[in-house]
């Protein structure tokens, strides 16, 4: 996971899993790794996931980072208990 925002009322979790479309994303070998099984994976384990592409950053970094912060407030009002393994 390139980047998790750690739980303020809980150490010990995540509230959010980062994911872009940088280095660990192109290692991986075939599409289906690289969406269906690792995201299944994920959630299946609990974890929320947010995805970043590369792309919509460079268009527009201060929508992507607006639309970040915003998941990451939901979550950190309590939404991750209701929200436990999705892709936001």
């Amino acid at each position: 996971m390139p980047l998790a925002i750690i739980d303020p009322d809980d150490q010990d979790h995540y509230i959010l899993g980062i994911e872009t479309d940088g280095k660990i994303y192109n290692s991986m070998k075939t599409a289906s790794e690289r969406e269906r099984i690792r995201k299944k994976i994920l959630t299946d384990r609990g974890w929320n996931l947010y995805r970043i592409w590369s792309i919509d950053y460079m268009k527009n970094p201060e929508k992507v980072l607006h639309d970040l912060i915003n998941s990451v407030g939901r979550l950190g009002n309590g939404e991750n208990a209701k929200s436990a393994g999705r892709e936001i």
